[in-house]
This record gives C-alpha cells, structure tokens and sequence, in this order.
C-alpha cells in the first residue's frame, strides 16, 4: 500500500503534541476577573489600590470602635424593646406565633418557588453555628474586673453578687498613688467601673481624679488611708477580711466561695486607729496610730466575678438558684444598685477582644440563640416538606401543598390582624380562646415597621396597578381623578401625608368610627396611598413600553378590554418593572420610620425612646442607631435579593 493511500486510510499521531489552545491563565478566572474589572490600565489600577486602602482603613476603625470602645449594652438590655416595644409580656405569644407563621410559609416558599438555595441554607448554618459557639466560648474567659472607688469623703456601700461552692475570687485594695495615673491611655484601671448615681458614681469620680492628677491639682503621693475590707455572706458572716493602711496599701484577698449563694462586699475608710477583731475572734495585726487624716483614693477590685442581667426573668431565675436578695443598706434607690449588675456598671477604656466576646457578643448571642435556632428548624422543616412536594410524584400532594403555601400567603394579612388585635369577649365565648381583644396602638418596635412596610406593600400594588389604568384610559372622569390624585400625592412630602392621614382622615368616617380609628390605621391609610401614588407611575411606564401590537393582536383574537389588559398587557408591564416596584417597597419599608414623628414607637421610635427615657443608656445613642441601620440594611438587602430572583426565575423570566 502506497503512502499517500495509507494517510488516506488511518490517522496517524504527530510525533509532537500540538501547542495548546487553552486561553492564558492571566485572562481567565479569579486573576482574569481582576485584571479585566480592577486592574485594566494604570489609571484603573491605582484607583483600585487607593479604594482599597482607604476602605480598609474605614472598615478597621469602625471595627476596632465596635470592639474596643463601643457600649452594645444599650442593645443587648433592651431586645425586648426593639423587638415588641410595650406590648404586652403575657400576649407576646401572639407575635411568636405570628412569627412561626411566617417563618413556615418562607420555607414553603422557598421550596416550592425559590428553585436552587444551597448558598443561601448554608449561610444559615453557618451563622447559626456560629452563634451557638459564641456564648460557651465566652463562658471560658475570665471576667473582666470590677472596680469601686473609696476614699477621704467616699466610703464605700455594700455591693453584692452571686458565686458558686468553690468559686475561686480576688478582693484587693489598689491605691491611687503615683503621678501616671494621670494618664488616660494607662490601661492599669481599665474594667467595669460601679456606675451608681449620683456623688457615688466611681466612673464620674475616677475621671475627675485622673484630671486633676493630670492637672496638678491632686498630688496621689499624699495617700494616707485605713481601709478595712470585708466579704461577707447573704447572713452578714465575715468570710474574709483586711486591712490596706499608708504603710501597706496594696492588700489582696484571694478567697474560695465557702457555698453558692450570694455574698456581700464592702469596705469602711476608718478614722481611728486602733486592733480590729473579726467574728470568728481573731486578732489582727496591731496597726500604728496616724498623726495625719485620711487623705487619698483607692480602688477596691473585684476579680473573677460575672456581672448579671436585670430583666424580670433573669432576676427571678437568680433568685431562685441563690435565693432573695439580701437587703443591705444601699446608696442607691434602684432595686439594681449594690448589685454586679449590666445596669450598674460600665466599662472603663479599650476593650481586648477577649472582653468583647465576654460582656458583648456572648450576652447578645446567647439572648438571640433559641429563637434564631427554634425559626432556623422550623424552616428548614418548611423547606423539606415543600421539597418533597416538588420531587413527589404524587400530583395531588405536589398541588395540594402549592396550593396550601398559596393560600396561606394570602391570608397571612388578615391572619395576623386577627391574631395581634384579638376578640371583644373571647373568653366568654370559650375559656381556651385566650385572644382578649387588644388594641393596634400597643404595637411597637419592629414588630409595628414590619406590620406598616408589609400591609402597605400589599395594599398598594393592586391600587396602584388601578390608578394606573385609570390615568390611561378613555373615561374623562376615571381619567381626571387619578391625574389629580397622583400628582397631589406624589407633590406632597411624605410626613405631610401622614399628618394628613392622623388629622383628616378620621373626617371621612362616622363619629364612631374615627374614634375607634388610631394611629396605626391611619398611618397605614396614609401609607399605602402614598406608595399607590408612586406605584402607579411606575406601572404607567411598564405600560407605555409594551407595543400597541400586542393590543391588536389580541382584539383580533376577540378579547376584550379585560381579558386583554388581564392576561396580555399587565403580565409584561409588572414584569418590566420589577426592579422598579422593588425599589419602591424598599423605599417605603424605610419611610416608616417618618410615623414616629406622629407619636407611634416603631423601631426608630423605639430607640429614640429608650435613648431619652433611660438615663444610663444617653451616651450610647450612636450604637443603637448603628444596630437599627443594621436592621434596616438586612431586611432592604433581602427584598432586593428577592427581586433579583423574582428577575431571574418564575413570574419575573425575561423572555427571550
């Protein structure tokens, strides 16, 4: 067989491998993205580098201030608030049940609507791991010490705790004796500081001591004190004692709980000299007689001690374990002052991670942990029944289920109406029908934001779809009616709108019912005509892209007017404006916070109330419009990623 017929015939291989035709690495995945996005050009490139460093430079300095300096207290005391604001603590039930509601029908939703999730569930797992972590890890660091100032005109009260059998602790005496102390950077007495009111507040005095240490004014090397310290039981028995004298200030008291229980600190500034006795009878060291009076300050530092909640729960689960709190003489009218409470200390300087951790996170991890971990198993429960239902090969379970998340979304609204706002005489009509009738007035916090944003967003949409069908068609009176409307609404500032709403609106109903109308139902009148004004631009403007020959198509199919704008037109205008109407609900959600200027307490209310009403709480005013920004953030973050899946898939698929 000739050459030429062979090669015709078989395929033979090169000696050598042909050169690749795979793209260079440089141009394709993670470095390829940079340097096509971020790195294209030099002009591109040192813009990219100087974004980047000032970002980072933002994002540490607001990290090291959340960590360090930052008091979240003002968050984790007040959950409740935020939450539920005043409503009432034996009908908090009602709104977890609403909240499972709504957490079963999302996992319903998801499964059956949302399509592919996996990043989405495994951020969830994730964070709630997290969360579960935090507070044991917490538990394992060693508390931050707490501080109380005696001194020539300070004697210092009784401060009690609770500790446990074999509960190892340090009492010591620390003397406010050298210049450096002056020095507001000198983290020697930093910690958690007793925050009394008054004369008595130790956080107050210190700063005014170390002013004028720093000042001259105050010489600490003319300290001349007698202190005795004493730790006593909840029966008033001595468990350790001692003396700090001018000779030998710096005393230490390590002591082992003998019980658990609650014991009592407290400290005495002497004025005579003389043998001190304990109870048990024995003598201690004869102490030198002064010629000079007491002059000075020193800190009395306890160690190893956790600090206490003050909620009503936590109070009565303390006293429980411990027993009642024992009654001492205290400086304090407040039923939390003399205690190792959150309410009656503050911490003093930069924070370390590690007191991070202990005081902050791990509290507001911990507080947040059943709930979150409860909602997180209920969805997940949703998500698997609503996935068995798409994978089923049941039809009538498949339809039975979709059809059950459908419905329930659609009667959630009056679902929760009836649930929140209860029944005229309901226990007259069974005494297990505990939904006592309830006013909308006593709802607050987040729970009144996401009430207003969700019924508003519903009302809205099909009005505002109305009024923009109006302004298009051929009616003068329809016609005129929504122009007016809408450019009224759309002219006026939305906090007009809602004084409009409280004052005028009551007008238009009977004398009754104005007066059973409150605040909250104007303001969601109020609202949703507002959003409706704005919706029905936005849908005009679908309307107006949509060409004329889908109309008389659809006339010369013989539809009419209905059935054409029903099942033609409007299915490819709301499509259109999909991110439009989005961001028009995202709009409102954040407007709602304009109704506490009405005289509701929705959740910027709610912390505006807690910052001025709480007087401990005044100076924390930036973290808690911080955590209400974060609120804000995720719930708008959500809602727009919504929108991007309603673009994506489903109702929302560009046709192409």
């Amino acid at each position: 067989m000739s050459e030429i017929k062979r090669d015709e015939l078989f395929y033979i291989a090169p000696k050598e491998a042909p050169p690749s035709r795979r793209p260079p690495r440089g141009t394709v995945g993670v470095v390829g993205w940079l340097r096509k996005n971020l790195f294209h050009g030099p002009v591109n490139s040192v813009m990219t580098i100087a974004t980047i460093v000032l970002l980072s430079l933002f994002l540490w300095e607001v990290f090291r201030w959340s960590i360090q300096d930052a008091q979240w207290n003002v968050v984790i005391s007040n959950l409740r608030l935020l939450d539920v604001g005043q409503f009432p603590q034996e009908e908090i039930w009602r709104i977890e049940l609403m909240g499972m509601i709504l957490v079963f029908l999302s996992g319903l939703g998801v499964a059956i609507w949302g399509g592919t999730t996996r990043a989405f569930m495994l951020t969830i797992v994730v964070a709630v791991i997290l969360m579960v972590l935090i507070p044991v890890a917490a538990q394992r660091i060693e508390p931050a010490p707490i501080r109380i100032m005696v001194g020539e005109d300070r004697n210092f009260g009784p401060m009690r705790f609770v500790g446990d059998d074999g509960q190892e602790i340090t009492v010591a005496v620390e003397a406010i004796n050298r210049t450096e102390y002056g020095d507001p950077d000198d983290s020697t007495f930093w910690g958690l500081f007793e925050n009394a009111g008054g004369e008595q507040n130790t956080r107050i005095k210190w700063s005014e001591i170390r002013a004028a240490i720093a000042g001259e004014t105050l010489d600490p090397t003319a300290y001349n004190l007698l202190i005795r310290v004493q730790l006593l039981n909840a029966q008033g028995a001595v468990v350790a004692e001692g003396i700090s004298t001018s000779q030998d200030p710096n005393i230490t008291l390590n002591v082992t709980l003998p019980a658990d229980g609650w014991y009592i600190l407290q400290a005495e500034v002497l004025t005579e000299a003389s043998i001190y006795k304990n109870t048990d009878g024995l003598q201690l060291p004869t102490i030198p007689v002064r010629t000079l009076p007491n002059e000075g300050y020193a800190f009395i530092r306890l160690n190893n001690v956790d600090i206490y909640r003050t909620r009503p729960s936590d109070i009565e689960e303390r006293e429980a374990q411990y027993g009642t709190l024992p009654a001492v003489d205290c400086w304090s009218r407040d039923v939390v002052g003399c205690q190792v409470a959150e309410r009656a200390v503050r911490f003093e300087g930069s924070r370390t991670f590690g007191q991070f951790l202990k005081l902050q996170l791990g509290p507001f991890s911990e507080e947040i942990t059943v709930p979150i971990v409860s909602a997180v198993l209920l969805f997940f429960f949703a998500y698997g029944l609503g996935h068995g239902a798409v994978t089923s090969r049941n039809p009538v379970f498949s339809k039975g289920i979709a059809r059950l998340t459908t419905l329930g979304w659609l009667l959630l609204i009056p679902l929760t109406w009836f649930i929140l706002t209860g029944i005229e005489g309901a226990e007259d009509i069974h005494p297990l029908l505990k939904l006592t009738k309830l006013s909308p007035e006593q709802w607050q916090g987040l729970t009144l934001t996401l009430i207003l944003t969700f019924i508003s967003v519903v009302a809205s949409l099909p009005l505002g779809v109305l009024l923009a069908l109006g302004r298009r068609s051929g009616l003068p009176v329809i016609g005129t009616f929504s122009v007016l409307f809408i450019e009224l609404v759309r002219g006026a500032p939305l906090i007009t709108i809602l004084f409009f709403a409280k004052n005028i609106v009551p007008f238009f109903f009977s004398a009754g019912a104005a007066q059973d109308l409150g605040n909250v139902m104007r303001m969601l009148i109020g609202l949703t005509l507002f959003s409706a004004a704005y919706q029905a631009e936005i849908v005009r403007g679908g309307l107006q892209i949509i060409p004329k020959g889908q109309t008389e198509a659809s006339q010369a199919l013989g539809l009419n007017p209905y059935l054409t704008n029903t099942f033609i037109i409007l299915p490819q205008a709301l499509r259109a404006v999909i991110p439009a109407t989005m961001s028009q609900f995202v709009s409102l959600f954040k407007d709602t916070s304009l109704v506490s200027i009405v005289g509701l307490f929705e959740l910027l209310g709610m912390v505006e109330l807690i910052t001025t009403g709480q007087q401990q709480y005044r100076p924390f005013v930036r973290e808690a419009y911080l955590y209400i920004g974060i609120i804000y953030f995720a719930i708008a973050f959500v809602m727009s990623a919504v929108s991007r899946r309603l673009e994506e898939t489903g109702s929302g698929a560009a046709r192409r």
